[in-house]
């Protein structure tokens, strides 16, 4: 049974929505710890699921310029939001939004699309621009650091696994998968997600989880409404402003009641 990609795009946001609620609600010492770590274990899915829908987009659109474009735009939009419900407040240095992140995992992407295509030295050319990539969100404080950018250039192997298939004979004649690919595809994609847990907290180890859901996932690029790209575009930013308001409400009725 394959998974339509869609419905891993509803848990990918979903997911991370409930990651950052739980924050808030942590602040606000409305949940238990138990709770607080359930919902953050699971808005752990949420990045590696970002990272294959990038890989992903990076092969099927149709102007990878206009691709870099959007995600810097949201990567500027959405620090104010991000420095406002995270931190202190715009601007903060000590931090930068999750589309800072993807935009330096994007530009890896499309320079591995560019130097690996039928090259027999691409293993030179994956391992210089991935420590290449590494600089930047390591030096400017990204979400997920050189992590991310590791874990992008095993996810970008474990699409290419993904997007092949090996065919061969049974004894009958008849056409059978060869699972080489496969089996490449799940050890790539664990490599990424084990790339994100170093010096992380425990649950983020339920990132593995994501394995399962990209292995059983449709090869089938769906083309989606521009209604639907822009919502889920601006997912990010909007999610965080409703956060906001929602703990500045919060806030005001613990004021107003002496909690």
């Amino acid at each position: 049974m394959m998974i339509p990609k869609k419905y891993l795009k509803y848990i990918a946001y979903i997911s991370m929505f409930i990651d950052h609620l739980a924050i808030m609600l942590n602040g606000q010492t409305l949940i238990s710890s138990h709770v607080y770590l359930i919902m953050r274990g699971f808005g752990r899915l949420a990045f590696p699921l970002f990272l294959f829908f990038l890989v992903q987009g990076a092969a099927h659109t149709q102007s990878v310029q206009k691709y870099i474009g959007r995600i810097a735009a949201l990567a500027i939009i959405s620090e104010i939001p991000y420095d406002t419900y995270f931190y202190k407040g715009f601007p903060d240095w000590s931090h930068q939004n999750i589309y800072f992140e993807l935009l330096i995992c994007l530009l890896l992407i499309v320079l591995l699309n560019r130097f690996m295509k039928d090259s027999d030295s691409w293993p030179i050319y994956f391992a210089f621009f991935t420590m290449i990539m590494c600089v930047p969100p390591y030096l400017l404080h990204f979400s997920y650091g050189y992590k991310g950018v590791i874990a992008t250039a095993f996810m970008y192997l474990a699409f290419r696994e993904k997007t092949h298939e090996d065919l061969s004979t049974d004894l009958n004649g008849d056409l059978i998968s060869v699972n080489k690919h496969r089996v490449l595809e799940i050890v790539y994609m664990c490599l990424a997600c084990l790339a994100l847990t170093y010096k992380s907290a425990t649950y983020q180890y339920v990132g593995l989880l994501v394995v399962p859901l990209i292995f059983l996932c449709s090869n089938e690029h769906i083309k989606q409404s521009k209604a639907m790209q822009a919502a889920f575009y601006l997912f990010y930013p909007v999610h965080l402003v409703v956060l906001i308001l929602i703990k500045s409400l919060l806030t005001m009725q613990n004021g107003f009641f002496g909690v």
